[in-house]
């Protein structure tokens, strides 16, 4: 009885210490941040693909008071006084923070987390000043 929860306990650590490992390497084979993060050719297109769909950052729903479809989604993540941006701290962005939690306490609420060198892209647009470039 002993030996099977001995082997039990080191099957679960072994799955444990692997999946941390995966999950590493993936953050850790994304670039750098490049010179300058574009909003409309960078940040948009995730926020297209993630996020302005129906039932949740779009009208009539805007979850959370954010617009990100196509014509909003610059002002609304932006708008001072929110703490979606904070530039000064980009740590403390409400974006990132929800973005780099994903699941089911982040961004996409219930999906699949955004893959690493995206959060990393939207750290490094908001690190940048957050332009509307």
């Amino acid at each position: 009885m002993k030996t099977w929860r001995a082997i039990l306990v080191c099957v679960i650590l072994l799955r444990i210490s692997s999946s941390c490992t995966r999950d590493k390497a993936s953050a850790d084979s994304c670039p750098g941040c490049p010179t300058t993060v574009s909003f409309k050719a960078d940040i948009l297109p995730i926020f297209q693909a993630n996020c302005a769909i129906g039932g949740c950052h779009t009208p009539p729903t805007n979850a959370g008071g954010l617009n990100l479809d196509s014509t909003n989604a610059y002002a609304t993540a932006t708008d001072p006084g929110t703490g979606n941006v904070d530039t000064a701290y980009p740590k403390s962005s409400v974006l990132w923070l929800a973005v780099q939690q994903g699941g089911s306490t982040g961004m996409p609420l219930n999906a699949a987390p955004l893959p690493p060198c995206q959060v990393q892209e939207i750290y490094c647009w908001i690190e940048q000043g957050a332009h509307n470039n």
